[in-house]
């Protein structure tokens, strides 16, 4: 049986500090705030409290002075790059697909993308956020150890 290959081990000359640029922006953007009211909310938070951070933290993602960007958007964003839809620079593409970490968060990201056709739909009970608050953590993990095995750590 053949070994699969890391993509993050077959970059092209070249790639490593903007893709490790573009990670950053990844493991910020969306893995630092897709989970960031709920993780503030500590242990055994009341439900209501549960399904309003985590609405929060799915449907305004990106807080700016336009108003709040959905998780699904942010995400929009930032994956053409890490597929080789779009080049990281000017001359720099990367396609991580196949990449363990990778897969895990474009996974999550399908499932959080439901929850919020469903939050938006008025769907908000609690296997909802149930499936909404495990999506974000795996994103949140997959985002952090992408850049961690990255930079080499």
């Amino acid at each position: 049986m053949v070994e699969p290959v890391d993509p993050l081990q077959r970059l092209p000359f070249g790639a490593r500090g903007p893709l490790l640029d573009h990670l950053s922006r990844l493991r910020h953007d969306l893995g630092k705030y897709v989970s960031l009211q709920v993780r503030w909310l500590g242990a055994s938070p009341p439900p209501e409290a549960l399904r309003q951070a985590m609405m929060a933290d799915l449907l305004e993602t990106h807080r700016g002075p336009g108003g709040g960007i959905d998780a699904p958007t942010v995400w929009a964003g930032l994956r053409p790059a890490l597929v080789g839809e779009v080049p990281l620079d000017d001359t720099i593409t990367v396609d991580l697909s196949g990449d363990v970490d990778f897969e895990r968060l474009d996974d999550a990201m399908a499932r959080i993308s439901g929850v919020v056709r469903d939050l938006r739909g008025g769907v908000d009970g609690p296997q909802t956020v149930a499936t909404g608050i495990e999506a974000a953590r795996t994103v949140s993990d997959a985002c952090r150890a992408l850049w961690s095995r990255l930079r080499g750590g």
